[in-house]
């Protein structure tokens, strides 16, 4: 687990392909046990996701290659097993 949320999404698909979308943090109130709160929600399910190839071209390889390297970076650092009770 992080000790942040990321403010992005980032799918690595097979080392061949990086999907990359932005989440949009807006702010909500929900209903809970007769309480309003007052929560922020980062819409996740409606971030427009961009797709790099890394058979498309240079570009893509290194995106795909760079975006790679910085998911191992934050789990091979900040990363911590979570405990789901």
């Amino acid at each position: 687990a992080l000790p942040f949320t990321p403010p992005v999404k980032l799918y690595l698909l097979n080392g061949e392909e990086a999907l990359i979308g932005y989440y949009m943090l807006t702010r909500r109130e929900e209903e809970w046990e007769s309480r309003t709160l007052e929560m922020y929600d980062v819409l996740g399910s409606q971030s427009l996701l961009f797709s790099f190839l890394k058979r498309a071209g240079r570009r893509d390889q290194a995106f795909v290659e760079e975006s790679q390297k910085w998911f191992d970076a934050l789990w091979e650092t900040i990363t911590t097993d979570l405990t789901l009770s």
